[in-house]
């Protein structure tokens, strides 16, 4: 991925929900940010971990140092995505909305150094569903995402795919709405690493949102590029720690 930020306008609609039962202000926007209330920003840090004891605590040597931040106006909808490395911005877009158009991508504006353009694709009820990068399957710099969402308004997949890879989450909940698993499966250069995840969840904020999420993922088996799959036995599990700081609009 290259180190200059792209920026996009386009159109799209974007529902939002008063739960009656929880009192938490939620929209497609903030959902696929796996937040809810009247947040103004959220930026989530991503840094390797380790398991000592039961506890799963941050590594001394950080192979991630990665971020992402998200902001939303006061109706709840996406307003920027910002990636970084190392606190270098990677990848950047903003999104305007429009009343009169769902959906419907305008005013393209390409990454000013690497000329490549952003997309994105939302469904009929405000969704995030495709987003695309680059359009070039054999660009280093490529990568496009699809999400499915359920009737509940949850991600329940997500399938990444660049330059000769592809990773696929497909996540399980509990009775609250959070993450609480997935299978992964990767592919690159004609192999697949299955895998599993689980999730838990340290601490939230007063708001209800978690604020420290850990990712247990161990690789269970390899399928080679004739369709042989070979258990992965004996495994070494991989650990990351998200830290998110969400700040929040004044309440009215």
């Amino acid at each position: 991925m290259g180190a200059a930020a792209a920026a996009m306008i386009l159109t799209a609609c974007s529902g939002s929900n008063e739960s009656a039962e929880t009192g938490s202000f939620t929209t497609p926007g903030l959902t696929f940010a796996d937040a809810h209330g009247h947040v103004k920003s959220i930026n989530v840090t991503t840094s390797s971990a380790e398991l000592k004891g039961d506890s799963i605590v941050a590594a001394e040597n950080d192979f991630y140092n990665s971020s992402v931040t998200y902001t939303f106006d006061e109706e709840g909808r996406l307003k920027t995505y910002t990636e970084a490395f190392e606190e270098k911005p990677l990848l950047s877009y903003q999104v305007d909305y429009q009343a009169d158009s769902i959906g419907v991508a305008r005013n393209i504006l390409a990454n000013e150094e690497a000329a490549l353009p952003v997309r994105l694709t939302f469904d009929d009820k405000g969704h995030i569903v495709k987003f695309e990068y680059a359009y070039d399957d054999y660009s280093e710099m490529s990568r496009n995402v699809t999400w499915e969402w359920d009737d509940q308004g949850r991600i329940t997949s997500e399938y990444f795919t660049g330059c000769e890879w592809a990773v696929e989450h497909r996540y399980n909940f509990d009775d609250k709405g959070l993450r609480t698993s997935a299978k992964q499966v990767s592919s690159d250069m004609g192999e697949e690493y299955k895998s599993d995840e689980t999730y838990t969840y340290p601490a939230f904020d007063d708001n209800g949102n978690w604020t420290v999420r850990t990712t247990t993922r161990r690789q269970t088996s390899i399928v080679d590029d004739s369709g042989n799959e070979t258990p992965s036995t004996g495994a070494i599990p991989e650990y990351t720690i998200e830290t998110r700081t969400i700040e929040y609009y004044p309440a009215k």
